[in-house]
């Protein structure tokens, strides 16, 4: 959910400026439990401030609480006195301070790096498609498996007299996301 000053002309084009010489955040950390490596929150800081700062840019990040759950809420403010501001409402993995932390400091760095416009230094979509592809292989072909037909019989609507439509005859399989296809 996000929320803004009545104009955003002078935060938006100051964000523009500022997006123009942003550099990519160094994932300089890593995932012990998935072994791969990810920007962390200090990477994401370091990837912008100085781009948002030299544009009259500041953020403040605020933990809040409210019915729904958790949340931080990032906000963007202009020296203008335009702002624009999102929550990240979090799920806790482990319900105590350090679980608590954890999630906070993840939607900071989600929340920074949604509203700025902040990526990784690389790219993992070419690992995730070839993670994809390795594991349709693996798999195999999806199977076929016809729908049995209705044994019921077909007898007319004592109102309007009209007979139950035949029912469609089709294989149900999914495609390369796992959605079904029919």
């Amino acid at each position: 959910m996000s929320t803004r000053s009545d104009s955003i002309k002078e935060i938006g084009t100051a964000l523009a400026k500022a997006q123009a010489v942003l550099v990519g955040a160094v994932k300089d950390s890593v995932n012990p439990h998935f072994k791969t490596r990810y920007a962390d929150l200090a990477s994401c800081w370091d990837a912008c401030r100085k781009a948002l700062t030299s544009n009259g840019i500041a953020v403040v990040q605020m933990p809040e609480k409210d019915m729904i759950g958790y949340y931080v809420e990032t906000l963007l403010t202009h020296s203008s006195g335009e702002w624009i501001a999102s929550k990240c409402y979090i799920h806790l993995q482990k319900d105590d301070p350090q679980g608590l932390g954890s999630a906070i400091t993840y939607a900071r760095r989600y929340g920074l790096s949604a509203m700025v416009g902040i990526c990784g230094e690389d790219d993992d979509a070419e690992l995730a498609q070839r993670t994809a592809a390795a594991t349709k292989d693996a798999r195999g072909p999806t199977p076929v498996i016809p729908r049995p037909a209705s044994t019921a019989p077909r007898v007319a609507n004592p109102v309007t007299g009209l007979k139950k439509p035949e029912p469609i005859e089709h294989a149900e399989e999914k495609d390369e996301n796992d959605d079904f296809v029919f």
